[in-house]
């Protein structure tokens, strides 16, 4: 008779070995080795493997994964497995405690050169060529009756409008703003609104630029009130050069991780990798964020909350697009219906800058 060895000792003691001392992370445990795997694999993993003869898991929140292999005898029944897959979330808290305490060697990834002073302290030195410095100084953004009325460089910035058909898109004055409280630019997202996939009615600032620009440094100061509704699936902020070969999008939240980029070339979601952002890094205070965004072969995105870096990506080919716009983009949606309360968020000055 086959004997079956019960599969919660084995579950306990992989546990107890992550929550051991970093130092520890190449042996959890007798038996059992866990191993970092490269930055830059992309989505998000998640998953669990049993053979007759070793358990497996395998476990990503950052782009970076976690190999657990313990070579024990375990039983292959769906009893065995369903118990099993009852421990995934207090691994992933242990896991994830143990990536934050001793995160993987950072990998260059790029030439940028030292950052400058001031205001930026993350703007390359290369990138001198500013395509805005705006502050919303708008004295108001144009409404129309049309859900997608658009006004180009209604206000000679060389910003336009487009989809602020209610006003819900409009300047305020907050003392709190770090870089021009005159001058704020707000959206709200009534309770009951929230067109799923689409930004009409919200309004949303639109930029063309230079065609074929490969390079954009972009800075802004955002503000979300205390309980602001972020959408479980999307939650667009900032979308650049739509059209061939693809867009990237600066979003506030996508899933679960806050602080994504979303590309479409390739077809990805890009997490936090370096700091993890919480909603408390955004909600009810000003949070300063910039970010770099190079097209080629590599292409690379880094991104930095309130000088922290959060994004680091490279790896994917990106050549420059051949239509080039840079939208402030208000969509709410991603199939989860409409908001159920009254919702603000805000941004202060934006300065988007290139290579010559």
């Amino acid at each position: 008779m086959r004997r079956t060895i019960p599969i919660w000792p084995v579950l306990l003691a992989v546990l107890l070995a992550l929550a051991a001392p970093a130092s520890a992370q190449t042996a959890p445990n007798p038996g059992c080795t866990a191993a970092f795997d490269p930055p830059n694999v992309g989505f998000l993993k998640d998953s669990t493997r049993y053979t007759a003869t070793k358990i497996i898991r395998f476990y990503s929140i950052t782009n970076m994964g976690l190999w657990i292999t313990c070579p024990t005898v375990l039983p292959v029944d769906s009893t065995a497995y369903n118990a099993a897959l009852a421990t995934i979330a207090a691994l992933r808290d242990t896991i994830t405690a143990l990536r934050t305490a001793s995160p993987p060697p950072p990998t260059p990834v790029d030439s940028i050169p030292p950052p400058s002073a001031g205001l930026y302290p993350n703007r390359p030195a290369s990138f001198t060529t500013v395509l805005t410095d705006y502050g919303f100084t708008a004295a108001a953004y144009p409404t129309g009756s049309s859900p997608y009325y658009d006004v180009p460089n209604f206000d000679g910035s060389g910003w336009g409008v487009v989809g602020n058909s209610v006003g819900t898109m409009t300047r305020v004055a907050d003392a709190t703003a770090p870089v021009s409280p005159s001058s704020v630019l707000q959206w709200k997202y009534a309770k009951g609104s929230g067109t799923p996939t689409s930004s009409a009615g919200f309004g949303n600032l639109y930029l063309p630029c230079r065609v074929g620009t490969a390079n954009l440094y972009i800075a802004v100061s955002v503000w979300h009130d205390p309980n602001f509704e972020f959408n479980l699936v999307a939650n667009k902020m900032i979308y650049l050069d739509p059209g061939t070969p693809g867009y990237i999008v600066l979003q506030s939240r996508m899933n679960s991780p806050f602080l994504t980029v979303t590309t479409a070339n390739p077809d990805a979601n890009w997490y936090p990798n370096a700091y993890i952002p919480t909603a408390s890094d955004l909600q009810g205070h000003w949070a300063r964020l910039e970010y770099v965004i190079q097209r080629g072969n590599p292409g690379v995105i880094k991104g930095w909350i309130d000088g922290k870096l959060f994004l680091t990506y490279t790896g994917f080919v990106a050549p420059p697009n051949s239509s080039c716009e840079i939208s402030l983009n208000s969509t709410w949606g991603g199939g989860n219906g409409p908001t159920t309360r009254d919702s603000y968020r805000r941004m202060d000055h934006i300065l988007v800058a290139t290579t010559p």
